[in-house]
């Protein structure tokens, strides 16, 4: 129950803490080169110029980042999950390796989030890089 109460405490702060952003999500969706699976820098520099970015901002406390839409971009919930819920999950992240290391695909259908080359392996601990979509929510419609 704890760990329920911190969660919906984090959230609640989270609201209390929006950080408007000067662009449409839509916009730069559409702009985007949707069959790229790595950085083009022409592409990049391209988008930054159409897109320029604001000041850098460190995020301190829960946020949330919306577009000038009022669409959810991000998500900053620092220690919304407590530290044993964390270890559990990086257990069971472990287990599940073989898992992982089967997510990651290539040539050109790869979608970015299994595109290998977002991934880091760690050096802290033995886990797999890879991607498993198990969250409900992970599209904002869901």
């Amino acid at each position: 129950m704890l760990a329920c109460r911190q969660l919906a405490q984090v959230l609640a702060d989270t609201y209390l803490h929006p950080i408007q952003l000067d662009l449409d999500m839509i916009r730069y969706n559409e702009a985007l080169n949707k069959r790229s699976t790595r950085r083009i820098n022409k592409h990049e520099d391209t988008l930054l110029q159409r897109f320029p970015h604001g000041s850098h901002q460190l995020l301190d406390k829960p946020t949330v980042l919306l577009d000038s839409g009022g669409r959810i971009v991000l998500w900053y919930l620092p220690d919304a999950i407590s530290p044993w819920i964390q270890a559990e999950m990086e257990e069971a992240t472990i287990s599940m390796g073989h898992l992982l290391k089967n997510s990651m695909t290539g040539g050109e259908e790869t979608k970015w989030h299994t595109f290998p080359g977002n991934f880091y392996k760690s050096d802290q601990r033995p886990l797999t890089p890879g991607c498993i979509n198990i969250a409900p929510c992970w599209f904002q419609q869901g």
